[in-house]
């Protein structure tokens, strides 16, 4: 078995999603999930569009682009775990037009251009091969939005201090290279939109600091890193738009 084959196995067995979908948490990270998940897609973008979600887990990020006006999604995910509790969110609150398939997103069981909008929510740095992953994800749509974990300078600063280094089921994230995402645009003739944000590591439960950590870093972003060269040190994630 290849190592790219060893990740996908490992990765469709560890991850499982909730079994309630009923209540919410408000924890640093789900602070900085919905305020990139709303900054990727505003509610006039995706009226009546219809979006694929590749590597969309349990459906939290789906439910919300129908809730901003999406005619359809179709949630793409390894991990039958996850895909058994974006069931679960579907009956749970009642939600119509979501589709689930379970699928590696290198080989997308889809036919060419079928979807308005190819987005993918914090899981590129899941796939092992990013080259075939988004080259998939481009052929099934006509513009593609990604928000994930940049290799910035910054990122691989941290990670040299432990940071960043490995998720919880024990694989090092693939972070993405901006380089390569430029090739694959341009041979594609895709032009590319990109916002940068810091986001720094807060493991915490404390919601005052998790809310102070976040307005600082969101002020920062928004104030320095629209510049590529700010952006490129110091943005560890950010929102990438393709279109034609």
């Amino acid at each position: 078995m290849d190592e790219g084959s060893r990740i996908k196995r490992i990765e469709a067995k560890s991850w499982k999603g909730p079994q309630d979908h009923t209540t919410k948490s408000y924890t640093y990270s789900t602070i900085w999930e919905d305020y990139l998940c709303n900054n990727s897609v505003v509610q006039g973008m995706i009226k009546g569009k219809r979006i694929v979600n590749v590597g969309g887990g349990h459906g939290k990020e789906a439910e919300s682009f129908l809730d901003k006006g999406a005619s359809s999604v179709v949630l793409i995910d390894i991990a039958k775990g996850q895909l058994l509790s974006a069931k679960l969110r579907i009956i749970q609150k009642s939600i119509s037009n979501l589709d689930l398939i379970c699928s590696d997103a290198e080989h997308l069981p889809i036919k060419t251009k079928s979807f308005d909008i190819g987005l993918v929510f914090m899981a590129l740095h899941h796939f092992p091969d990013h080259d075939k992953a988004i080259n998939e994800i481009i052929r099934i749509s006509h513009e593609i939005i990604f928000i994930d974990i940049m290799n910035c300078s910054l990122t691989k600063y941290l990670t040299k201090f432990g940071l960043f280094k490995k998720e919880w089921c024990g694989i090092e994230p693939n972070r993405i290279n901006i380089d390569l995402i430029q090739s694959i645009f341009a041979k594609n003739n895709l032009s590319l939109e990109i916002q940068y944000y810091f986001i720094p590591p807060y493991y915490g439960k404390n919601l005052l600091i998790s809310h102070l950590l976040f307005r600082l870093s969101r002020f920062f972003s928004e104030t320095f890193l629209f510049n590529p060269a700010i952006g490129n040190c110091f943005g560890n994630v950010a929102i990438i738009r393709g279109y034609r």
